[in-house]
């Protein structure tokens, strides 16, 4: 039989360019479903798995995702941020990392 996960990752840093209007003025893992930030919904669905832990990596306003959820349990799951501190990009013609 397979161990539970101890940790499950959760990107939370992206620009919401893709997401458009909805995303102008709130960061887009924060955007509303049903009355509650999507990530609520996210985070309660990884909590009904055996896992203790769910990191939170954030990129951009990253502080702000973590003054929400940072130290939090939620669903006896313990929430951990991990802001990161530049953002990088990906160069198109040799598929390098770089900052920006």
């Amino acid at each position: 039989m397979a161990e539970a996960p101890l940790q499950a990752a959760i990107l939370v840093g992206g620009t919401g360019a893709r997401v458009g209007c909805n995303t102008d003025c709130i960061l887009k893992p924060m955007v509303d479903v049903d009355g509650r930030p999507f990530l609520d919904w996210l985070i309660e669905e990884v909590a009904h798995f055996p896992i203790p832990s769910i990191t939170l990596l954030a990129g951009n306003f990253g502080q702000a995702i973590m003054a929400r959820y940072g130290g939090r349990v939620i669903g006896g799951v313990r929430i951990e941020v991990l802001v990161e501190p530049e953002p990088w990009v990906y160069r198109v013609a040799c598929g390098c990392p770089a900052r920006i």
